[in-house]
Order: structure tokens, then sequence, then C-alpha cells
């Protein structure tokens, strides 16, 4: 066979390897640092296409399951109920598509200048797929979901042939490139860029099993991460369970199955001549919605006039009580979804409810994931409105379907939660439960290595409760109160139903219509009568970890104490980003997202591991440049007015008492809960210790977050005692980096270019060494003005990008700037010197390293190069 390629299990690369060897040595359940669990309150700033292509392809590097033959790909899943008639449907010849292969390097091919043109002809004219037709997309740009990166453009977003639906093949059609209506997705790549290794032929199962799969080179890795996101984008536009893909590298291709629990990988195939490409399109046309992966479940189609008038009505009454989290305009789009319930069953089958309902508000990020989404709904039958959470849950015995969790805290006694109407699991219109596929093959014979690839089944709950972000708050005296009223919500959840919420975020507490809290999302609970972990990796949300689990992912379990200090990290982030600022960051609002951006968003690459919460670590013992009790005293917000006293008094307490969990820090004047005269506070010398003793109602034996009591004695005196304003509700200082999703949306709208004539494409000769050439139909004329209107378009997205209104106030900030990116830069984004986030500001923040043995009670990240920080 040659020498081995490289792959998860053979490189020299630790950050580059399988996770596989983690779990073996892990005491508990490691988080992970996943897309889903970090960007959505990331401060990172928009990526360009090619980073995010590396991030898809690293935490999806051990999902792919392969390499399946291609009988058990038509025998199993992509089955024909009748041969192909290859007399009507003779087999495609792709000979022509390129002139030469180098015989010493089967890595560099030739192609001509044409090939997607070429092939997109053959395809459509054989008729073997007239509901999908092809087009050469190139050079074309694709609508996405996601939001665009500075600089970046749409370039980098070309999907080389499209396979693309169309309803009627008989009726003239104009074919436009879009994600929406994206049923293959092709992409042309070199030899050396094929997305996972072959094998050895001679193996055994068990030592497939030792073998990693994916092709860890760094061609391989942005192919695959291109194909990942490409996957990601179609699901993101379309209701489906899987998507199919198609990945060329030379004289050879694979087919992929893109679905949420991992990826299904073809053993290569001779695509050029032979019967397998042919027969795959034959099959792909006439297979079923459920081998697709259309869900059935929902219907995009138009409602009965009665229908859709009640639904608008009951919608804009929503909009007039201001109780949801977006408004639903009078044209927006509705589809109809279908829900189970299985609290109510009809003839043994759980009763089926049918819903009006609006599309999802924010997208997820990662592919394989649990894919959350929800959407404000009707129901037909009550006329009420309600909303839907939608997602894949995990589906083990270990873990309770959410509805059941709900129905478990409710008897519990724990106050402040959502009421839900129904829940259950999806079915296809055949009553089948609709689940993953990947999964199902990781024991095949001819699987190699994977790592996390879990059972899922699609799952929705219905809640009559809406509620509306947690950062709607009236003021910061209200967001206490509304971290309080969690608090306490999450206390007797711990006390009573023995659950432990385990995702403490500011996306999972919401205010309800009378302005109280919601904590939600318990899908990723664990129940504390059951001591083992239940899987090898767990996702929560990155930003709100504690920092004890950040740093030790295989060695600290889950306790009580990390989601009381994940309460601690939604406040000060909060405090830090929507609304108050340090008055030393003042005039360089770039240098406070840096500095909030290595405290929340620092990751440190560890082999496969992923590890933070040094930063936070400092924070706690405040070291080096970290915010000091005074900086809080002292903060502002944009009108200048001083954050109220009971806010730093706040931060300040809590803070020395977590850090008494990690170790011992130097006494410091706190904060008042009072804001004195400015004549009193020159005069009154810091209090004896310089620290405030615990409530008397603390507890004496156990630690003060060993129980939740302290913490909420702490909110209370705050709340009750401290001095508090009425005015300083949120107030976004980063409203660049996310802006709403359907201003993200209409930006994508504005910064298209025209429908371009589909046949007038060129190659790419950067990645497949192709020759460039104007198509002959494209005339030099034509050329010159499609560049134009280019940037044309670019011209009025920037004059048009602060009108953008809509879900909430966006007004775009200037670009934040980038670092320039020499080799020694280079290296250190990409994590091989142990730090993630290169835009660092000019500080300090590594700390100073004391002499004392209690600072070593956590391990603490090396030093920084002296010319790290810019």
């Amino acid at each position: 066979m040659g020498r081995q390629q490289v792959s998860t299990t053979n490189t020299k690369n630790p950050e580059l390897r399988t996770f596989s060897s983690i779990p073996n040595k892990s005491t508990t359940t490691p988080n992970r640092h996943s897309l889903s669990g970090s960007s959505r309150w990331g401060l990172f700033g928009h990526e360009n296409a090619a980073t995010t292509y590396n991030k898809l392809s690293s935490e999806m590097r051990d999902s792919y399951v392969g390499n399946m033959p291609l009988e058990v790909l038509f025998g199993q899943i992509l089955t024909a109920s009748v041969p192909r008639d290859k007399t009507l449907h003779p087999d495609m010849d792709f000979t022509e598509v390129w002139t030469s292969v180098d015989a010493t390097d089967n890595h560099i091919i030739t192609y001509n200048p044409r090939t997607t043109l070429i092939m997109a002809k053959v395809i459509n004219e054989s008729g073997i797929c007239p509901h999908i037709h092809f087009a050469s997309t190139e050079n074309c740009h694709l609508d996405q979901a996601g939001p665009l990166a500075p600089g970046d453009g749409l370039e980098r977003r070309k999907v080389d042939l499209s396979g693309l639906y169309v309803s009627d093949p008989q009726q003239p059609h104009k074919t436009a490139p879009d994600f929406a209506t994206m049923r293959l997705p092709i992409e042309l790549k070199r030899k050396i860029e094929d997305i996972v290794v072959n094998g050895n032929a001679k193996w055994t199962s068990a030592q497939r099993k030792q073998q990693g799969l994916p092709h860890q080179t760094a061609p391989a890795i942005h192919a695959r991460g291109q194909s990942s996101s490409y996957a990601l984008n179609q699901q993101q536009q379309q209701a489906l369970t899987q998507s199919w893909s198609m990945v060329i590298a030379g004289e050879t291709a694979r087919i992929l199955i893109f679905d949420h629990s991992g990826v299904i990988v073809t053993e290569s195939f001779d695509w050029k001549t032979g019967s397998v490409f042919t027969e795959f399109l034959w099959r792909l046309e006439r297979a079923s919605a459920e081998v697709v992966g259309l869900d059935d479940s929902v219907v995009e189609g138009p409602l009965s006039e009665s229908v859709e008038s009640a639904a608008r009505a009951a919608f804009e009454d929503l909009n007039k009580r201001d109780c949801a989290p977006y408004k639903v305009t009078p044209d927006e789009p509705l589809r109809t979804v279908r829900v189970w319930d299985e609290g109510e069953m009809v003839d043994g089958e759980p009763k089926v409810r049918e819903y009006v309902a609006t599309y999802p508000v924010e997208l997820p990020p990662s592919l394989v994931s649990r894919w959350t989404v929800g959407y404000l709904a009707y129901d037909i039958a009550t006329r009420a409105v309600h909303w839907i959470k939608d997602s894949w849950r995990l589906a083990v015995p270990e873990f309770d379907k959410e509805g059941l969790t709900y129905q478990r805290l409710k008897e519990a006694g724990v106050p402040n939660l959502p009421v839900v109407v129904s829940a259950g699991d999806v079915r296809w219109k055949s009553g089948v439960v609709q689940t993953t596929r990947a999964h199902q093959y990781t024991g095949a014979d001819w699987a190699h290595l994977t790592q996390n690839v879990n059972p899922l089944v699609h799952y929705r709950i219905v809640f009559a409760t809406i509620g509306k972000p947690l950062l709607r708050f009236n003021s910061f005296k209200h967001f206490c109160e509304l971290l309080l009223e969690a608090l306490k919500a999450h206390a007797v959840a711990y006390e009573k139903a023995k659950i432990l919420h385990r995702d403490i975020s500011t996306g999972n507490i919401l205010i309800d219509e009378h302005g109280h809290a919601l904590l939600i999302d318990w899908d990723l609970c664990m129940d504390i009568t059951k001591a083992a972990a239940r899987r090898p990796w767990r996702t929560g949300t990155w930003q709100f970890i504690s920092a004890a689990l950040l740093s030790l992912p295989t060695v600290k379990a889950h306790q009580l104490r990390d989601d009381l200090e994940s309460f601690y990290w939604v406040l000060l982030y909060v405090v830090l980003r929507y609304r108050y600022i340090p008055s030393k960051y003042v005039e360089d609002s770039d240098r406070h997202r840096r500095y909030m951006s290595l405290l929340f968003d620092f990751v440190e690459k560890s082999g496969p591991l992923s590890r933070g919460g040094f930063r936070k670590q400092h924070y706690l013992k405040k070291t080096g440049e970290h915010l000091s009790d005074a900086d809080f005293d002292e903060m502002k917000d944009a009108d200048g007015a001083e954050i109220p006293a009971a806010l730093p008094w706040l931060l300040a307490t809590l803070r020395d008492d977590l850090a008494k969990l990690y170790v011992e820090t130097s006494p410091e004047r706190k904060p008042s809960l009072k804001r004195k005269a400015p004549s009193q506070a020159t005069n009154v010398p810091p209090p004896a210790g310089g620290t405030t003793g615990p409530p008397p109602s603390a507890p004496v034996v156990m630690g003060p977050f060993d129980s939740s009591d302290y913490i909420i004695s702490v909110f209370t005196e705050a709340l009750e005692e401290g001095d508090w304003r009425d005015d300083d509700s949120a107030c976004d200082r980063f409203k660049d980096l996310s802006p709403p999703r359907r201003a993200r949306l209409r930006l994508q709208d504005i910064a298209l270019p025209p429908p371009v004539i589909l046949n007038a494409s060129v190659s790419n000769p950067e990645l497949l060494h192709r020759k460039h050439e104007l198509d002959a139909t494209l005339t030099l004329e034509e050329h010159e003005k499609s560049i134009e209107n280019k940037r044309a378009t670019r011209a009025v997205a920037q004059e048009r990008l602060a009108t953008i209104e809509e879900d909430g106030d966006f007004h775009p900030h200037p670009i934040v700037r980038h670092l320039p990116r020499t080799p020694k830069r280079r290296r250190l984004e990409d994590n091989r010197a142990g730090y993630a986030f290169s835009a660092a500001a000019s500080l300090d923040l590594s700390g100073r390293r004391s002499t004392s043995p209690s600072e070593d009670a956590l391990p603490m990240p090396p030093r920084p190069p002296k010319d790290w920080y810019p």
C-alpha cells in the first residue's frame, strides 16, 4: 500500500489528532469548544471563509463514518424500487473534462477551463434527474444565512457545480444559485484535497476501529470544512433531516450524507466513466422525502385564507403586547408545522397538533449538534400563539426527554419555568420517528474510528409562555432581580428535584410578559442522583462556564458551584458589554472589546482538547491589568452617567468569594453599596481588613458556593440596600459583532450582485489548476458591466447599512482593526503556541506570578512572548 496517509491517528501535530484518546483518561464529562457553544456570545468579531472552514473541519473531524461501500449505499439507503433502464438512461461520460494527468505526480490534473459547464450540460441533457437542474456556479455568489465577514465579501462562498431543485422541469425556468433550493452541491478538488483517507484494504474491522479517517493535511482540512459549510447553509435554509453532497478529488469522487450526528462518506469511485455517478443521480431523483431528508412535518406552501388571516391577527396582537422575542411583520413568510403530543394519546398514537409557524429566529452555526431553533407558532385548534423549541435530542437512556424534565421540575414546585403545552418526537408521514442515520453505521465492519457520533431524535416542545431575551430588561436593577429569580428557581431544582441545570447563560434566562424571569433549556441538565459521566463530551456556552471546568476539562466534575459561578459571569458580561465601560476604555472601544474577548473567549489547544478559564482565574485573583474594584466603582455609561453603587459592590463581593475557590487574594477596598457624596468619599478610610464579611445567614460549615443560599443573600442585600438607577437599560457596546438575524439577511440581499447568466462562469485556478477563460457567451462588455455592478451594490450596501432597524437598533460600528499577520502571529493564531485570539490589546493579562504555593491551585498558562502584544 505504501506509506500510510496522514490522518487523525497518524499525524505529528497533536491538535490534529482524534479526540478518542481523551475519554478513557477522563473522570468526568469535558466541555467541547464548538461553534454552537461559543459563537453566539463571542467577542472575536466576524470571521472569513477560511477560518470558518477550519473551525467546522476541526469540530467535525471525528464525526466521519466511512468508507461506506457503494453496495451498502445503494442496497440500504439509496435503494431503487425498479432498476434503471440503461437503454433510456445510459451511463454518462465525462472523459473530456480534463486534458491530462501528470504521470509522475497524481496530485496535479490539468482541467478543461469549462469543466463545470461541460458537466452541467452532460447531466441536464441526459434526462437522468429532470427535477435536479445542474448549473455551473463556481463564479456565482450564493446567499448565506450567517453574517458577512468584512473584507471577505461573497467570493469565497461559491459551489463549483450546483444541483438545484425545480418543481416542474417542463416549464421554462431561470435557475438562480441559492442554498434554499440546493439539492446536491458538487465540489471539484485536487487529489491532495481528498477529505478522507482510503485506509488499508488488508486491515481487519478491529484495526480499522483504531485508525482515523479524516485526511489531516492543510488542503484536505480546508476542503472538508468547505463541504461542511455548504451542508450547513443547506440545512439552515431548508427543513432537512439530512443533506447530500459530492466531492470530486481528481479522478475519483465520494458521496457524503450530512446529518446532525455525523457524516457518512463513501468509498472513492471513478466518476468520469462507469455507472456509479449516473446511478447515484438517477436514484436521488426518485428517492422518497425520507431518503432525501426533506422533513415532511413542515409544509412550506400556501395557507387557506381564513387560517392565514387568523394567524396574522394573533401575531399582530402579540406584537402589541410586546412580549415576544421578535415582531411578526404583515408579510412574514409562514408555514405549517406538526407537533406530536406524547402526553395525549389517540388510538395508541400521540395526538398531532398543527401550527402556523414563522421561520427560526436564529440559525445554529454547528452542523453536528442538537440543532436547536425556536419560532413563534399559531395553534390552529386553540387559536393561541405559542413558542416551539425544535431540536434533536440525545437518544440514550441516561437522558430524559426535556418535556419529562419540565414535568419533574413542575412537580417539585420549581418556580419561574415556562408552561409546557405539548412535546414529542417528530414523525415522518409513515409514522416512523425521525432519527439520525450516521450513528447506525459506526459499528460496521468497514467503518473507521469515530468519536461522539451519538443517536439523535428530532424533538419538538411547545410552550404557552413566550419570553423576551434577557437583554430587554428595564434597568440593571431589573436585570439583577431577574438573575435572583433564576437563582431561586435553580436552587429549588437542585434541592428538591435533584436536577442541576449545567448551562447557565445569557440566552437561557428569559423575561415573561409580566417582567419575571424564566429559566429555560434544561436538555443538558444532570440528575445529581446519577454521578457517572454519561457521554464523552458536553457542549455548554463557553463564555459562561466556570474557570475550573474550562481549565480542568477531564478532571473537574460539574458541581453546583460551577453553575453559581456561571451566574456571576453572566452578570459581569452583561455589565461590561451592555452598558457600563471602565474609565480606561472610554476612548478605546477596540481595546475594551479585546479585553472582554480575552476574558470570555480565551481558549487554549492542549492536543485535541480545548481548555480555557485561565483568564477568568487571573481576573478573580486581580492580577496583571485586570479590572480592580476601584475600576468597577468608576465605570460610566456612554452618556457619562455613573454606574449605580450596588453593581460594583455586587461584582466585587462575589469576585472575592469566588476567588477563594481558586486562591486567596489580597484584601482590597470594596465599593460601597451606596454612593457617598464626594466630600464624604475622600475622608472615609477603607474598612478594617478591606472586606465585608458574609451575611449572618451565610452557611457556616459549608463553603459559600456549596449551596445557593449565600449568593442569593448577596443579590438580595444588593437589591434591598443598594443605590440603583431606573433608566439604565441595555445598550450593546459592540452592535457590529452580531446584528439581528433579519438585519443580516437584508444585508445579504443588498450585498448580492445581480443574477448572472449561469453558463457565464470561469474556473478557480488557485484550487483546481485550471486556466482562466471567459465563456464564449459572455462578452467583454458584459463582463465589465458585471464588475461595475458589484462595485455599485457594495456601495449601496454601505449606504443602507445604518438604515436597518429591524429586530433591534442596529447601527454598525467601524470595522475592528486586525493586527498584521506576520509569520509569528500566524503561528500564534493557529494555536501552535497555545493561544487562540490574536487581537489581544496592549494588556499584560498573564499576571504577576506569586511565590506562594497556593498560587498553583489550578494550572496557569505560560507567559506569552514579549512581542505578543502590540
